[in-house]
């Protein structure tokens, strides 16, 4: 009876006695017209399986249209805008099939009490290769993907080469530079390979995938390795370790985001400005930190500015993950001096220390959060990292386990496939161009961000004496996000989340659950790992037009980046809730 009665209200017209229904009812009325999606069966449990998550993945991605962004060209950033003119806009283009983004999304779901499978898991790849989906295959002991061969992130091979902006103004030429051309299905050398390579299975079934590069997602690798220090109470070399620990912020010299004058923050200010609205300046203080106390030792092998240009020549983080079984996380060339992970003079170049250094895939993130959550007996990992012997489960204990999820569930960086800093309303804003943003994941903001119905950021004194906001958005005042109420009362979930943006990467991770309110019920309980090549360069067809306006400093910010991340949020959210509540 009552699964008829939720049929009636998502199928048909909303009737009366369906107009406060949850939010993820009336999204599902939307998804729900479309056969792509499985949909549980009329009096038979809703128990998902890991081939009907797939299924749902597949339809997720499919109707969030990821074929129909714009892409401002690989110059974004790099000499051209998001109002570009002349060579940077005949590099602007329809993303299309030929140049679909690289996607890779896991869902780990815990069925409700009574299903045969207690936990469905699935990974799908999508580029422009597979623009409808490759699923995964999982070892059945390791839990390792069998048929994917992840490869490290190559910019270049993305873009056909490393492009260039000469001249200037309407004279400009953008050109790829000679000798640099990589084209899409060059073959991939060992030095490539992100991970153990899979065994080869005659070659049926078994594709190469370029992994996005996860952006501030890395940041997770360093909280995991700081909670273990924190279990053990001390570092390597034997200083004294607790959330009261002060942490020495490098000077502005070394990381341009930090302060000028010098600064300390305590471990657990540093952990939340790096987590909940992902502080560069905090997340350098502790990667230098890990350095300066042996968890990390700089390779000797430098170039002429001091950047490492070989691994470490130790890291207990990287070691610690592989234990794990998560193999594809890997954080490398780490700059000791300065905390930095990164070239500042170019971010990409992968022969110096460079983002392209650091890695995740999503079902190796999905599983370190898996590790992470709070879960009962039968819904633990169990996965074996070796012959007989299963995964530390313990690695980190429950209790540093719960101050981590505490900080990921204040996080202030819920963008990605939620958006909750902002809440468009029922009345259209005239003054911001363009459309408004999408809603996704229902996921309620933190008490800590909100002053009264208003967004308060973290900035100036707050939540710290000289907080660090190197990160602020300055959406305070943002007309989407002045009153968040409405949005705030009809969220059913929490999101303990970190999200990443950079130019080519956005991604978003964490664990959903149902918010523990009576009035709102919800039960449903998932983890949801989506990595993606979609960052600032991307937006809307619908908002090139708002974009190229002149920019009036006085007026609202426009919302830049494209909303396909919080339409897949808010969609798999919707069609997970039909299973799991």
């Amino acid at each position: 009876m009552q699964r008829r009665l939720l049929a009636g209200c998502v199928l048909l017209v909303v009737l009366p006695a369906c107009q406060h229904q949850p939010e993820w009812r009336r999204r599902a009325d939307i998804l729900l017209r479309d056969s792509a999606f499985p949909r549980p069966k009329a009096q038979e449990p809703a128990c998902l399986t890991d081939t009907i998550l797939a299924d749902g993945i597949r339809a997720a991605v499919a109707s969030a249209g990821f074929d129909r962004v714009a892409d401002f060209g690989p110059l974004y950033g790099a000499g051209c805008s998001s109002a570009p003119a002349g060579a940077c806009a005949a590099l602007v283009r329809r993303t299309g099939t030929d140049q679909f983004p690289q996607i890779d999304l896991s869902l780990i779901a815990f069925n409700r009490p009574g299903c045969p499978q207690p936990v469905a898991k699935a990974t799908v790849v999508f580029d422009r290769t597979h623009p409808k989906g490759f699923v995964a295959r999982h070892d059945t002991r390791t839990l390792d993907i069998t048929n994917i061969r992840f490869r490290k992130w190559d910019e270049a091979r993305w873009n056909g080469g490393r492009w260039i902006l000469e001249g200037e103004g309407a004279a400009a030429q953008a050109h790829i530079v000679p000798g640099t051309e990589k084209s899409w299905d060059a073959p991939f050398s060992a030095a490539e390979a992100l991970g153990p390579m899979p065994p080869a299975d005659g070659g049926s079934g078994q594709i190469d995938f370029l992994s996005p590069w996860p952006a501030s997602v890395f940041k997770m690798m360093v909280a995991a390795y700081v909670m273990k220090l924190l279990d053990r109470g001390q570092t390597t070399d034997g200083m004294p370790l607790s959330l009261a620990t002060p942490i020495a912020l490098p000077s502005q010299e070394l990381v341009g985001a930090c302060p000028k004058e010098p600064q300390t923050l305590s471990l657990r200010q540093a952990l939340e400005t790096m987590l909940q609205w992902s502080g560069n300046c905090a997340t350098a203080s502790l990667i230098r930190f890990l350095h300066a106390h042996q968890e990390i030792v700089q390779s000797p092998e430098v170039d002429d500015k001091g950047f490492p240009t070989a691994p470490p020549t130790s890291s207990r983080p990287n070691e610690l993950l592989a234990e794990l079984g998560l193999s594809t996380m890997q954080m490398n060339r780490t700059i000791a001096r300065s905390g930095r992970w990164g070239n500042a003079n170019d971010n990409y170049d992968s022969r110096t220390a460079s983002v392209a250094h650091n890695h995740m895939t999503s079902w190796d993130t999905a599983r370190l959060f898996w590790l992470l959550d709070d879960l009962p007996a039968a819904l633990q990992p169990a996965w074996e990292v070796a012959p007989g012997r299963r995964v530390m489960t313990n690695f980190v204990s429950d209790a540093q386990k719960a101050v981590l999820r505490e900080i990921l569930q204040n996080s202030y960086s819920g963008s990605g496939l939620a958006a909750n800093r902002t809440c468009p309303g029922p009345s259209p804003h005239p003054e911001i161009p363009g459309p408004p943003p999408e809603l996704g994941i229902p996921a309620r903001l933190a008490s800590k961000w909100l002053d009264g119905k208003r967004l308060h950021s973290p900035i100036g004194d707050y939540p710290y004496a000289r907080v660090v906001d190197d990160l602020h958005p300055q959406t305070d005042f943002f007309p989407y996000s002045t009153d968040l109420s409405r949005c705030q009362k009809f969220a059913d979930v929490e999101f303990l989340n970190k999200a990443g943006l950079t130019n080519v990467a956005g991604s978003s991770v964490g664990i959903v659950r149902g918010l523990p309110d009576s009035r709102h019920r919800a039960s449903r309980h998932y983890i949801v790992s989506f990595f993606s090549t979609l960052g600032t360069r991307y937006t809307d067809e619908a908002r090139l037009a708002a974009l190229a306006l002149p920019k009036d400093p006085a007026a609202a910010p426009r919302i830049s980046t494209t909303q396909t991340l919080p339409r897949l949020g808010a969609t798999l959210d919707a069609w997970l809730a039909l299973w799991l509540e």
